[in-house]
């Protein structure tokens, strides 16, 4: 079977950093080809190469056995490959309909656009993937599966041959990632060619059909997925055994009690919560997505107004009534969604980092110290 990509010898620079070396990788058609390795592996690199947003700068890529020049993402969409980013790029007050036609839209005439074409492209695009979801509904109301089904539907409008698919489970519960499996089965069976970065070790032996696993910028090996154990593929990622011995983890009962939350209540959302963690303990919060685990979080960080409950850190009483109580009472939050809660996209990384003791940088006058920052932040990137 000819493959429906190559890519061999790829070579990628950046300043100081060689992140791509002498790396292969081949799809064929109707396969699920799993790719994995460790965070700064090179996966999305190799990816960011193979969709245009990146120039490779060496190496050759193959589509459809031809040699190819993908120069940018117009091009790589013209040459069907698709790629859907772990962080959706939807946009949340457009419609299902508008956000896969974007910049696309069918027209009357030279400047009315024809909404009942565009609806019923994107039905039959649904209808397809056997999606059931009105094309008019705005994007906003949506669930994170149904927004990646969003997203897949608009590689498929470009009649893509190759799907990246860029961590697609992350944030979908064991129903939603059932339903995703679906659509991915379908879209093997009429020859569609799927790259699937994950992390999730139990997902290989249920939808992929090959492994590649790179380290360090290289590829170390491609292997069967059913036919291949997955502690054999933890060891060509991390590059050694691992043991099968489970740590002995200290007991913690006699340790202080850091953070108590006591009847904490909120709507519907959160109804009685309590719990209590100890220094030096971590404690997870289980429960499938709607369960009301982030909506006590952010109820304990003050992101959220909580209409009850007692919240006491290291035995003291706070009342955290805004974010800025919480950090004062020691207390930091990272959020779900780094990309609209979390960050300051637009700001520069010291700025993120010092955003939130501000007035440890700040002088009487209301001056930023700018070299502060930068040497604070500096120093938390070398700890990290």
């Amino acid at each position: 079977m000819s493959a429906l990509v190559e890519m061999s010898g790829i070579e990628k620079r950046f300043p100081g950093v060689h992140a791509l070396k002498n790396v292969s990788f081949e799809l064929r058609p109707g396969e699920v080809h799993a790719l994995m390795g460790e965070n700064g592996a090179g996966k999305s690199t190799l990816m960011k190469v193979l969709s245009g947003i990146y120039p490779r700068d060496g190496g050759e890529v193959r589509v459809n056995g031809a040699a190819v020049e993908i120069d940018g993402p117009r091009v790589a969409q013209a040459l069907g490959i698709g790629i859907i980013h772990q962080e959706l790029s939807l946009m949340n007050d457009l419609t299902a309909a508008q956000n896969i036609f974007i910049g696309r839209e069918p027209r009357k005439g030279l400047w009315r656009l024809d909404e009942a074409a565009l609806n019923r492209q994107t039905a039959e695009i649904f209808a397809s993937m056997n999606l059931k979801l009105d094309p008019r509904t705005k994007v906003e109301r949506l669930t994170i599966a149904k927004q990646q089904m969003v997203e897949i539907a608009k590689a498929l409008s470009f009649r893509s041959r190759v799907l990246v698919m860029d961590e697609p489970t992350a944030a979908l519960n064991d129903a939603e990632i059932a339903e995703l499996f679906v659509i991915i089965r379908r879209l093997k069976a009429d020859g569609v060619g799927i790259i699937y970065i994950s992390h999730k070790m139990d997902e290989l032996k249920r939808i992929a059909d090959r492994v590649t696993v790179m380290r360090d910028g290289e590829t170390v090996g491609t292997v069967a997925a059913a036919e291949t154990p997955v502690n054999e593929i933890i060891t060509m990622m991390v590059g050694r055994a691992l043991s099968e011995a489970t740590a002995v983890q200290p007991g913690r009962e006699d340790a202080e009690v850091a953070l108590e939350v006591r009847g904490l209540r909120r709507g519907r959302e959160i109804r009685d919560v309590s719990f209590a963690v100890r220094k030096g303990e971590i404690l997870g919060f289980a429960g499938l997505m709607g369960a009301g685990r982030t909506e006590v979080a952010r109820a304990i960080f003050g992101a959220d107004p909580r209409e009850a409950g007692d919240i006491r850190v290291h035995g003291r009483p706070c009342d955290i009534r805004r974010p800025s109580d919480a950090v004062a009472a020691g207390i930091g939050y990272l959020s779900e969604d780094r990309k609209h809660f979390g960050l300051a996209t637009g700001m520069a990384v010291r700025a993120n980092i010092a955003m939130a003791s501000l007035g440890r940088f700040t002088s009487s006058t209301g001056v930023l110290d700018e070299r502060a920052m930068k040497e604070t932040a500096v120093r938390y990137i070398g700890q990290l």
